[in-house]
């Protein structure tokens, strides 16, 4: 081997990545918003996702690429894990695309007159700009990619290179495996499995390896494809991490399945090459062993998806996801229903908890606070949602006189919380419409409003007074606190020292904070109300339910 093959293969390899980054980034460019709308709106099952998942590797031609925008599309919230799992099992599927596309053209058509016209069409089409432009860059790349199989076809000649490969000539364990690092570690090192797999077929096609070898550095590149969810998985959401680890898992299962099942594989690979007639062709023949292999991953991963994303939702659990998780709520105790009324008094405790972090931390104006806050509040969402069902669970059975009249006031208390976080996710997105106010008795009005609400959220006492039945007196006494406020800021308004559009959005702030306040305390009284013993249970509701009529009609005020 001489120093000028060596450049040679370099320059080729060089010329392939290169060809097959203008493609891809062409190809996307070309597609526009078409391949989001696919991964948003055509992956609704996982039976689809594996669809989109083959389509759209198949258009780009990089199946890095999809896994990038899939775990993209977990970050954000628009894809679930099941759906994210079914479209990496497809980009592995559509990834053999260029294996074909390699064994087909590649190596039964002379090159030089198809890459070069490609090229100067391309470039033409790149010059006259606007969208013809992406495609432009596509038909270069196409180009490109083809000139780098060339080259490498021309340096990956076993006759000319007089490589000593004798010892290759049989594929022993020791062989296999290490012609699977190979694999791994180029597709590793060039970032690319297509530009591996090209490699691998122009040096089986070029006599330097064995049919048998160079599936074994199909299985490697297959793991090595892996190095780009990896990298995917640094500051990823947790689900997001689960589909990257789902994808590692898929590949490293293939990978061990294969290697077990090599011999066998590839006697069917030679009678499929034997039925198409192209059994003389060893880099086709490669390229039946990389789809069949996908092929038989993807349908035997298929049944289990659900199970698998069941697994994975195990991993990388955070504090918020813990704490969203039901911790006294489960279907054996749904069958002993006095037992279950304890759970549910256990969960709403816990819950009680969060909703007065989410509704002091939306009114702090600490900005770690206010992040804390949102994400409390949809920790609250999910809790609610899980007591709700949990509650028609228990309607299914047969209840006690008692655990009948104390069910809606468990529901009372959930609508109560639920009030709370709305109202605490209404104040917060009116802060941007406010201006600071230049009036200092009128802000220091609303400042203390303002901490008036913190006080009675937080200070035990306020719990104290809730328990000795003065919750009614408690809500009055806001309810005064808010007229005085709203009378402020009405005559602020009215003279000029506040803009009318300032006023209304302060009046809707005042609004969102009394409304929160209110919800919080009627909660509390609720909570004590389920506590009391079943003979009061019924007039005591009745009594609140009264006191929260009163208060319902005093909010239209």
């Amino acid at each position: 081997m001489t120093i000028m093959s060596v450049l040679s293969f370099a320059g080729g390899i060089g010329l392939f990545l290169l060809g097959m980054r203008l493609m891809t980034d062409g190809l996307k460019l070309a597609a526009g918003n078409a391949l989001r709308d696919i991964l948003a709106h055509w992956t609704a099952t996982p039976l689809r996702g594996i669809v989109a998942g083959v389509l759209i590797t198949t258009a780009v031609q990089s199946s890095s690429a999809v896994i990038f925008a899939t775990l993209g599309f977990v970050n954000a919230g628009l894809l679930t894990l099941n759906q994210a799992i079914g479209v990496i099992l497809g980009s592995s599927l559509g990834s053999t695309s260029t294996s074909w596309l390699v064994a087909l053209v590649g190596f039964k058509l002379e090159l030089r007159l198809l890459a070069l016209p490609a090229v100067a069409l391309g470039t033409a089409l790149r010059l006259s700009g606007g969208r013809r432009a992406a495609f432009g860059d596509a038909l270069t790349g196409f180009g490109v990619f083809f000139i780098g199989i060339d080259v490498l076809k021309g340096s990956c000649d076993a006759s000319s290179l007089k490589l000593p490969l004798e010892q290759f000539e049989t594929a022993g364990i020791a062989e296999v495996l290490l012609f699977t690092l190979i694999g791994i570690v180029l597709t590793a090192l060039m970032q690319s499995s297509g530009a591996s797999l090209a490699l691998t077929l122009t040096a089986v096609a070029g006599g330097l390896i064995p049919v048998s070898l160079g599936a074994a550095v199909v299985i490697g590149a297959n793991v090595g494809t892996t190095s780009t969810s990896i990298i995917a998985m640094i500051d990823a959401t947790a689900d997001a991490r689960r589909a990257a680890l789902g994808y590692v898992l898929f590949k490293l299962g293939l990978a061990l399945v294969s290697l077990l099942a090599l011999t066998p594989l590839l006697w069917v690979v030679e009678q499929i090459g034997g039925w198409l007639g192209l059994s003389d062709s060893p880099a086709v023949l490669l390229a039946i062993f990389h789809s069949l292999i996908n092929l038989l991953g993807v349908i035997s991963m298929r049944p289990l998806i659900e199970p698998l994303a069941r697994f994975l939702q195990g991993r990388f659990r955070t504090q918020d996801e813990d704490e969203s998780r039901p911790r006294h709520l489960d279907r054996n105790v749904a069958d002993t229903p006095a037992m279950a009324l304890d759970a549910i008094k256990l969960e709403l405790a816990r819950i009680d908890a969060i909703v007065q972090r989410a509704a002091l931390g939306a009114l702090s104006d600490a900005a770690e606070e206010r992040e804390r806050s949102i994400r409390d509040q949809q920790i609250v969402r999910t809790l609610l949602e899980a007591v709700n069902e949990f509650v028609m669970q228990l309607q299914r059975r047969e209840l006690t006189e008692k655990i009948v009249h104390e069910l809606p006031v468990v529901l009372a208390i959930c609508r109560h919380y639920s009030g709370v976080i709305d109202n605490a996710r209404l104040y917060r997105q009116l802060q941007p419409q406010l201006e600071p106010i230049a009036d200092e008795p009128l802000r220091r009005q609303v400042r203390e409003f303002r901490e008036e609400a913190r006080r009675l959220l937080s200070e035990p006492e306020v719990l104290a007074r809730i328990e000795a039945g003065e919750a009614a007196q408690i809500l009055e006494a806001w309810d005064d606190s808010y007229r005085a406020c709203k009378a402020k800021l009405l005559r602020a308004g009215s003279v000029g020292r506040l803009t009318i559009p300032q006023m209304v959005a302060r009046l809707d702030e005042a609004t969102a904070i009394r409304r929160l306040v209110q919800q919080a305390i009627r909660a509390a009284a609720q909570a004590v109300l389920l506590d009391q013993a079943a003979a009061d249970t019924t007039s005591k509701a009745a009594e609140l339910v009264d006191l929260e009529a009163d208060q319902d009609v005093a909010a239209t005020s």
